[in-house]
Protein backbone atom coordinates (compact mmCIF):
# COMPACT_ATOMS: atom_id res chain seq x y z
CA UNK A 1 0.00 0.00 0.00
CA UNK A 2 1.26 3.45 -0.89
CA UNK A 3 1.96 5.91 1.87
CA UNK A 4 -0.79 8.58 1.53
CA UNK A 5 1.52 11.20 3.02
CA UNK A 6 3.91 10.69 0.07
CA UNK A 7 1.53 9.75 -2.77
CA UNK A 8 -1.82 11.03 -3.93
CA UNK A 9 -4.40 8.91 -5.76
CA UNK A 10 -6.84 10.71 -8.02
CA UNK A 11 -9.87 9.01 -9.55
CA UNK A 12 -12.41 10.45 -11.94
CA UNK A 13 -15.37 8.93 -13.77
CA UNK A 14 -17.05 10.37 -16.85
CA UNK A 15 -20.52 8.86 -16.80
CA UNK A 16 -21.39 9.90 -20.37
CA UNK A 17 -18.35 8.11 -21.83
CA UNK A 18 -18.21 5.34 -19.21
CA UNK A 19 -14.55 6.33 -18.81
CA UNK A 20 -12.60 5.87 -15.58
CA UNK A 21 -9.33 7.65 -14.84
CA UNK A 22 -6.93 6.82 -12.02
CA UNK A 23 -3.64 8.58 -11.41
CA UNK A 24 -1.09 8.05 -8.66
CA UNK A 25 1.48 10.76 -8.18
CA UNK A 26 4.06 11.79 -5.69
CA UNK A 27 2.76 14.64 -3.56
CA UNK A 28 4.20 18.08 -4.29
CA UNK A 29 3.12 21.49 -3.02
CA UNK A 30 1.83 22.27 -6.53
CA UNK A 31 -0.34 19.21 -7.07
CA UNK A 32 -1.61 19.25 -3.47
CA UNK A 33 -3.24 22.60 -4.29
CA UNK A 34 -4.97 21.20 -7.40
CA UNK A 35 -8.40 19.60 -7.40
CA UNK A 36 -8.86 16.09 -8.77
CA UNK A 37 -10.58 17.57 -11.83
CA UNK A 38 -7.65 19.94 -12.49
CA UNK A 39 -5.19 17.05 -12.34
CA UNK A 40 -7.28 14.89 -14.70
CA UNK A 41 -7.58 17.84 -17.12
CA UNK A 42 -3.80 18.35 -17.04
CA UNK A 43 -3.24 14.63 -17.68
CA UNK A 44 -5.63 14.71 -20.65
CA UNK A 45 -3.72 17.67 -22.11
CA UNK A 46 -0.41 15.89 -21.54
CA UNK A 47 -1.72 12.75 -23.23
CA UNK A 48 -3.04 14.73 -26.21
CA UNK A 49 0.34 16.45 -26.62
CA UNK A 50 2.27 13.16 -26.72
CA UNK A 51 1.33 12.64 -30.39
CA UNK A 52 1.04 8.90 -29.90
CA UNK A 53 0.76 6.87 -33.10
CA UNK A 54 0.01 3.25 -33.83
CA UNK A 55 3.01 1.11 -34.64
CA UNK A 56 3.19 0.14 -38.29
CA UNK A 57 4.04 -3.55 -38.69
CA UNK A 58 5.71 -3.09 -42.08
Amino acid sequence: MLDPTKYRTVTHTVEADDAHYTAVMERTPENDQMSDEEIIKALKIWKRDQHLHAVDDK
